[in-house]
């Protein structure tokens, strides 16, 4: 047999229930003050003042002072990124012959990270050296030669251009022979 009580007792009931809750809610801090002043609190059972009624207790910890080690290891997951980056590439290509420095090394601004073979290199900065010392004397020579009417001006020029050009040609060559030693650009650390 199925009874079902009717909606009107189960609301009465539950007005109830809500009514004696509120009250007991309201009276909950004299009842415990009673409770604790039968029972005796610990601050007077000490021999000190006693807690008002009504007040709440706070849990406090107590330990001495001092140091602790602490080895804990945490472990996170995460991306981390550099502030500056750079990716380094040769201007020319060539075989590298010295790779002073680690993956994990800290460098310096200027610092050699690799050099290229630059037997070459140097080869053609004296090539340019001496083409350049071949180009003045003939200019040299192309002046004194005007200055005693035996050769034009037109020639004194042409020398001229020649020794720019040769100078020009020693500054590509040393700038050349530059590009193959690879330096940092700024302080870091080598990835």
């Amino acid at each position: 047999m199925n009874k079902s009580v009717p909606i009107w007792l189960q609301l009465v009931l539950l007005v109830i229930l809500l009514i004696a809750g509120a009250a007991l809610w309201q009276v909950r801090a004299p009842v415990g003050a009673a409770i604790a002043q039968f029972m005796g609190s610990p601050a007077e059972k000490a021999g000190g003042k006693a807690r008002k009624p009504g007040s709440r207790a706070v849990p406090v910890i107590v330990a001495r002072v001092g140091q602790v080690r602490n080895d804990e290891l945490i472990t996170a997951v995460g991306t981390a990124r550099a502030r500056r980056s750079v990716m380094l590439h040769a201007k020319t290509d060539g075989v590298i012959v010295a790779f002073p420095q680690r993956a994990g090394a800290r460098v310096k601004a200027g610092q050699t990270i690799f050099e290229l073979d630059s037997k070459q290199a140097k080869l053609a900065v004296q090539i340019a050296e001496k083409r350049l010392e071949e180009a003045r004397r003939l200019l040299e020579r192309s002046e004194l030669l005007q200055r005693n009417r035996v050769n034009s001006s037109a020639n004194v020029t042409d020398a001229k251009v020649v020794a720019e050009r040769a100078e020009l040609e020693l500054s590509q060559a040393k700038e050349v022979l530059q590009d193959l030693n690879i330096v940092a650009p700024f302080d870091g650390v080598l990835g």
